[in-house]
């Protein structure tokens, strides 16, 4: 059964050592920017991984200067429909900046 790549895999992969980011558990995320000297913590109170996902992608996205590309990659993490099951859209996340 093939999966779609976690936001960690898709990070590092597509940002080119950019960024380096770690989730956790109970929607905890770190993040590396090691040309910035920066380091990032968050943590999302419900715990929700697309939420966590969601803020870390926004932040990378204001923080860090990309391609067309890599920013259309990390938008789809801050920016997508949720479905059910059945395939149906039964709502979005939407990160607010």
């Amino acid at each position: 059964m093939a999966t779609t790549p976690g936001f960690d895999t898709v990070v590092m992969r597509e940002l080119n050592r950019a960024a380096f980011t770690k989730t956790g558990a109970e929607g905890v995320f770190i993040a590396a920017l090691p040309e910035l000297g920066l380091g990032i913590a968050l943590k999302v109170h419900d715990g929700a991984k697309r939420a966590s996902e969601a803020a870390m992608a926004v932040l990378l996205q204001s923080l860090l200067k990309f391609g067309e590309n890599q920013s259309k990659i990390l938008s789809g993490f801050g920016n997508h429909e949720l479905r059910n099951w059945n395939g149906i859209m039964v709502g979005k996340v939407i990160a607010a900046t």
